[in-house]
């Protein structure tokens, strides 16, 4: 094992120093990194403690464990049995060049995306796939007026069989996920993943009674309206409703109210 490490280093060395003639004594690691084939997204955000980062390849995201060591950084798997490591250099441009103790190598070109932006958008995406992200937190009930009952005083109509529907795309990373808000008072909650799943949604009895669907209506406390989803799981949930010119922000992400069918 020593021996792969050793040449690890050498081969880090010898790329940091055919890209910068001098030592790189305040390298700045975060940023936004990609690769576009196989088409790889990385972020790496600095915080009080040090650095954090996720990894995703568009589909999956992972929480990643960050320690830098000198000139260079450490990166593994926060979560799983996966400890690999990884070690990451800077060259001269800000980019990044990856590789593990194998010598497998990828290099990453420095986005010009904001860090603290994707960061928090690839933070929602993983906790909305494990089903209890930062837009549902857990709250006690509203003392709210319901707003725009419908005839029978159940829900607002113009939220009723429709969905609210999340898109992101960019620099090979992409986000979906919908609240399908059905007219019975039902919702379902779809994420990246159960998007790609052909089954997902075909069993929709099976849906309705999952730990991502519930029950949901909307109130309005002091002029603004509260979308408030109660989990089959025994979770509740709120997201603050907020009209722009360009579709709505649920707790300030962006979303697009549609009809249930639309975007499949």
């Amino acid at each position: 094992m020593k021996k792969p490490i050793l040449l690890l280093f050498l081969l880090l060395s010898l790329i940091s120093f055919c890209y910068t003639s001098h030592a790189q004594e305040s390298v700045a690691f975060e940023g936004v990194y990609v690769v576009e084939d196989p088409p790889v997204l990385l972020v790496i955000n600095k915080e009080k403690s040090g650095y954090a980062g996720f990894v995703s390849d568009g589909q999956k995201v992972i929480r990643m464990q960050v320690v830098r060591d000198k000139e260079l950084l450490i990166l593994r798997a926060a979560e799983g049995e996966d400890k690999t490591e990884n070690y990451a250099s800077a060259d001269g441009a800000g980019n990044l060049v990856v590789t593990d103790d194998q010598l497998n190598m990828l290099y990453f070109i420095r986005s010009t995306e904001d860090p603290d932006l994707i960061y928090a958008q690839l933070e929602q995406g993983l906790q909305a796939a494990a089903g209890g992200d930062s837009e549902q937190p857990k709250t006690t009930a509203s003392s709210g007026k319901v707003a725009e009952k419908t005839a029978d005083g159940k829900i607002p109509a113009k939220y009723a069989n429709r969905k609210f529907l999340h898109l992101y795309t960019g620099n090979g990373y992409s986000e979906k996920w919908a609240y399908y808000l059905f007219g019975d008072g039902r919702f379902y909650f779809r994420s990246n993943s159960s998007y790609l799943s052909n089954n997902a949604f075909n069993d929709f009895s099976a849906a309705m009674a999952s730990d991502e669907a519930g029950r949901w209506a909307v109130e309005n406390e002091n002029g603004t309206e509260i979308l408030r989803l109660s989990w089959n799981s025994g979770e509740s949930g709120s997201l603050t409703i907020h009209k722009t010119e360009g579709g709505y922000l649920l707790n300030n992400t962006k979303y697009f109210l549609v009809g249930l069918d639309e975007y499949e």
